[in-house]
């Protein structure tokens, strides 16, 4: 491909080709043969040139909104599915603690015992007002 041709391009199949090329040259998923190899790539190239085309042919028709939309969609997909899974992970953790912390609240005797040091009296974990001579470090 010659480079006004890649000038020729609108934008967005600009930045779609670009992007695709990069994403396969990262190819981490390759197949180990050298002809399995050629196959794949020849593969993947003409499906790029086929989507850089089709995006050419919406830009050339007036529909840059819905070119755009093809290009950026499976990035923002990408990051909304990235910062969902996060929230996820992170809220149902702890929600299980704040769940375990109301049940030690409500009945403090259930914690596990644990003596000091000193022989001084047992109290259980998760009850407050523990006195520095109460810690223990579990090694």
């Amino acid at each position: 491909m010659s480079l006004e041709l890649f000038y020729s391009l609108c934008t967005q199949a600009k930045i779609y080709l670009i992007l695709s090329i990069l994403g396969l040259t990262n190819s981490k998923n390759l197949p180990s043969s050298y002809s399995g190899l050629i196959i794949y790539f020849t593969i993947q190239l003409f499906f790029i040139f086929i989507w850089t085309y089709f995006l050419q042919l919406l830009c050339s028709k007036g529909y840059f909104k819905i070119a755009w939309f093809l290009v950026l969609f499976p990035i923002i997909f990408l990051f909304v599915m990235l910062f969902s899974i996060i929230l996820l992970v992170l809220f149902s953790s702890s929600k299980k603690k704040e769940k375990e912390m109301v049940q030690q609240i409500k009945h403090p005797g259930k914690g596990v015992p644990n003596t000091s040091s000193n022989g001084d009296p047992v109290h259980r974990r998760g009850e407050v007002g523990i006195a520095m001579s109460d810690v223990i470090i579990d090694i």
